[in-house]
């Protein structure tokens, strides 16, 4: 008996072990396997922290780990909007579903929760997990409306975060209670820490590729804008020059191709400066905006207007049939530009020069069409502007005599071809000789004496005037001095000598010291010196002219406007000039006595000069009758043909002192 029981205790015993070994094997097994799925789960992360750049894609595959690893029978993802203030749905799926479901973000969203309601708006704001062990007798409100979730037992809610800022949350739910224990827990904490690595990958791709396309279209912006600035003038937003020989040599080509004519125009506008420097360079941007809108508004689509710089214009007319098609083009461009532009109750008026090549006659390429066109255009000034003038070869043996005199010119000093002539000024009250105008006169070395006229238009125009105004005034004080100290042979006072100083002077920052320079190193007194400008270069700038020309008249130098009564001014200028001289114009001297508007005019000069106090000289006498007029009429000086032409300086030292003596003259 007793060895049956003991039997038994032994029995039991081993039962006892056994059980306690298959426990512990099972215990065990269960660690491992949960280990397994833990691994699982990193692993699966893991690749879907790789670089994913598809935010679909990474959202459903966190759902679908979840489902997968774990016993979450529902698994979906809520991410915070860009405004902070709601929580949407983005990815879902439950054990039965076979793939998960994305959600864009939409307007309006498929689920959307305010930040703070619900279990999962709650999670969103506070930042930490919540664990709903049994839905059904917790206060909190259920995380959504979703089909099935009411049948859930247990919830469980993990923040996503980027560093310490919630970015989403993960809704888990299972239909039993407290089915998520603590390892499973911490699986899924795990799960959501890697899913937070994943969406903040995300998120800087999606913001680096933002910044990439961004850059992209701001590239490509910035380059057609740089295109369009290098193609464009600024100003008038007119294609510009080098857009417009693009154009030109393309046209060229088709125009070869079909054999089809083209037409060059070429237009500058004149009376432009003259507006500028009366009311400014705002009004000049202005008033060219309104000469390229009409431009643009006399010509058809396939043609092409640019400004090549400054007040000139290009015109490319394509398809033409005949010539006669681009001259009614001129002439209409030509009658749009001289009606008046109206700026601020002010009527502006141009005047218009054209100029035209064809193509195939009168150029290959597109540099000779324009060559072309520009010298017709620059005969067409020549004729007085306002008209319109077609290439022809004879212009283009002109334009190479125009390229040799501008040569020439530059070249004139150093080659001692510039010459002082001077024409006497004779005083009425004596009949003597008291002064003279120094003129300048070239001697070139292939034509012989060339008259300003012909050359200091081209040489104000290539700027060289400063340079013959300049040696004028040297040689002028020099000879002057010369004279005045050697005896003048005209009278017992010493001689005073007038020069002209052309607008460009006046842009010089050294003029004062020029003029000063000049008359030192001569030795000729300032008191001597008269200095003549004409009404259009004091016009130009008048406030600068007026201060230099003061300046002047400090150091002891004369002033005289010359050519009075021929510019477009307000004579107020005259109540600011420091004045000594004024010079009336040839033009009003020449109709005396016949002319009775001529004749008014000079008396009112005359009359005009003596309230003033100042000098008049009348220039271009040429009559006794007109001598008479000016005598009667208290005229102080005059100079013309009548006494003697412009002579170099050794005829001038033989003219008479005395005109009195001579016959025809009053005496």
């Amino acid at each position: 008996m007793d060895q049956i029981i003991e039997i038994t205790r032994q029995l039991d015993r081993l039962v006892k072990e056994r059980d306690e070994y298959a426990k512990a094997l099972s215990d065990s097994t269960m660690a491992y396997m949960e280990k397994i799925k833990e691994l699982s789960t990193i692993k699966r992360m893991l690749d879907v922290m790789k670089f994913i750049p598809d935010r679909a894609r990474v959202c459903r595959e966190i759902v679908n780990i979840i489902i997968d690893e774990t016993i979450t029978d529902s698994c979906s993802l809520w991410l915070i909007t860009e405004s902070e203030k709601y929580l949407e749905l983005t990815a879902i799926k439950r054990q039965m579903d076979e793939t998960a479901r994305y959600f864009e973000q939409g307007n309006p969203p498929v689920h959307r929760f305010e930040m703070g309601k619900r279990v999962v708006g709650r999670v969103a704001t506070i930042g930490r997990t919540i664990f709903l062990k049994n839905i059904k007798i917790n206060n909190l409100l259920l995380a959504s409306r979703l089909k099935g979730a009411s049948q859930a037992g247990s919830l469980l809610c993990l923040p996503i975060k980027d560093k310490e800022k919630v970015a989403g949350v993960l809704s888990l739910s299972h239909p039993e209670k407290n089915a998520f224990t603590g390892e499973i827990r911490r699986i899924l904490d795990l799960a959501a820490s890697q899913a937070s690595v994943a969406l903040v990958n995300l998120g800087m791709f999606e913001r680096i590729q933002k910044l990439n396309h961004d850059l992209e279209i701001m590239i490509k912006q910035r380059t057609k804008q740089l295109d369009h600035q290098a193609h464009h003038d600024a100003l008038t937003e007119l294609p510009n020059r080098l857009l417009f020989d693009d154009r030109l040599e393309h046209s060229i080509a088709r125009a070869q191709r079909d054999s089809i004519m083209l037409t060059v125009m070429f237009i500058d506008v004149s009376n432009f400066k003259r507006i500028i420097d009366g009311l400014g360079h705002s009004t000049g941007d202005w008033l060219l905006k309104k000469i390229a809108n009409r431009l643009i508004g006399c010509l058809r689509e396939v043609d092409t207007v640019s400004r090549n710089g400054g007040k000139e214009f290009a015109i490319l007319l394509e398809d033409i049939v005949h010539e006669n098609e681009a001259v009614i083009v001129a002439r209409k461009l030509i009658k749009s530009l001289s009606e008046p532009f109206i700026f601020e109750d002010r009527e502006l008026f141009l005047t218009v020069s054209a100029g035209l090549a064809f193509f195939p006659e009168d150029g290959q390429s597109g540099v000779d069409l324009v060559k072309n066109a520009v010298n017709a255009m620059r005969h067409a000034k020549e004729l007085g502007k306002n008209n319109y003038q077609i290439f022809t070869r004879a212009m283009q043996e002109r334009a190479i005599q125009r390229v040799e005199l501008e040569t020439d010119i530059r070249k004139a000093i150093q080659k001692n071809e510039l010459r002082a002539y001077y024409q006497p000024r004779i005083d009425l009250k004596t009949m003597k000789v008291v002064g003279m105008e120094a003129l300048i006169r070239w001697r070139r070395h292939s034509s012989g004496l060339v008259l300003p006229a012909h050359f200091i238009p081209v040489a104000e125009e290539i700027g060289f005037i400063v340079n013959i105004d300049e040696w004028i005034l040297r040689a002028a004080c020099e000879f002057t001095n010369n004279i005045n100290v050697n005896g003048t042979g005209f009278s017992a006072k010493p001689l005073n000598v007038s020069v002209n100083l052309s607008a460009r002077n006046f842009e010089r920052l050294d003029l004062i010291e020029t003029v000063q320079e000049a008359a030192s190193i001569s030795g000729l007194h300032p008191n001597h010196l008269e200095l003549e400008v004409t009404e259009s270069t004091i016009i130009r700038n008048m406030d600068l002219a007026i201060r230099i020309l003061k300046k002047l008249r400090d150091r002891g130098f004369k002033v005289s406007v010359d050519d009075f009564g021929t510019g477009y001014s307000s004579l107020n200028y005259l109540t600011k000039f420091p004045l000594t001289t004024l010079k009336m114009d040839r033009s009003f001297v020449v109709d005396i006595p016949s002319n009775v508007n001529s004749r008014s005019i000079a008396k009112a000069i005359i009359l005009m000069a003596k309230e003033m106090d100042v000098k008049v000289v009348a220039e271009g006498v040429e009559t006794q009758d007109q001598l008479n007029f000016l005598v009667d009429h208290g005229c102080d000086e005059v100079q013309g043909y009548i006494f003697s032409p412009p002579v170099s300086g050794a005829e001038f030292r033989k003219l008479p002192a005395d005109y009195k003596k001579k016959d025809s003259l009053i005496g």
